[in-house]
């Protein structure tokens, strides 16, 4: 048939027309038929795999390269690689991420730029990490979906927690200051402690609000 790649075969003098792996009209298709078949780049030995795209666009922010995600060949996410603004050396570039609620509606969530930089909801870094959102976070309400950002342990056991540590050192252990969460015996409810470090080694507590909304400064109590 047309467009099949010829393999070689068991049997002497017999050549194999793969149905399943066709070239026509510049694409390379291999049709899957089962749950866990693949394109695989296997190592016989002590060397790594490389999976390569070149491009020459002159632009910035021009494409360099996809990674393309279908559902029934409706484009529902992909990762797009995008040039940088050297167009002279061509030698910097951006990851964006996209999502698309419904057909033809397609759009960036999230990027890492050149530097590093991640930014979600925007293309331009104000920080290392950049969150822009529409959604409004509603005033006391207990609904997770309802906040910008929400930490989750889903540990059940009483003095479980979630935190955020503070460090400006070298070492990826340094913690110079942290939030806690942590949860108690009434089940959802529980404290949030702060802690400084002041010897060097550790952090201390040194404010925690109960689930009361008791204010303790030096203490726990």
């Amino acid at each position: 048939a047309d467009n099949r790649l010829i393999t070689g075969s068991g049997t002497a003098n017999t050549l194999e027309g793969e149905s399943n792996l066709t070239y026509g009209g510049g694409n390379l298709q291999f049709t899957t038929t089962a749950n866990g078949q693949q394109v695989l780049l296997k190592s016989t030995g002590n060397f790594y795999n490389k999976l390569s795209f070149d491009s020459n666009n002159t632009s910035a922010g021009g494409s360099l390269a996809f990674i393309d995600f279908s559902w029934d060949g409706d484009k529902v996410a992909d990762i797009l690689a995008v040039a940088g603004s050297d167009t002279t050396n061509k030698d910097d570039g951006h990851l964006a991420f996209r999502t698309s609620p419904q057909q033809g509606n397609i759009a960036e969530r999230m990027r890492i730029d050149s530097t590093g930089n991640i930014m979600m909801g925007t293309t331009t870094a104000s920080g290392a990490l950049t969150v822009v959102s529409i959604k409004n976070a509603e005033s006391g309400r207990s609904d997770a979906s309802n906040y910008h950002l929400h930490l989750r342990n889903n540990e059940n056991d009483n003095g479980e927690a979630i935190g955020i540590s503070f460090g400006i050192t070298s070492s990826s252990t340094g913690v110079g200051a942290s939030i806690l969460h942590e949860r108690d015996s009434s089940g959802s409810q529980g404290s949030l402690q702060f802690y400084t470090n002041g010897d060097g080694s550790s952090v201390t507590e040194r404010m925690r609000i109960d689930s009361s909304g008791a204010v303790g400064i030096g203490t726990t109590g």
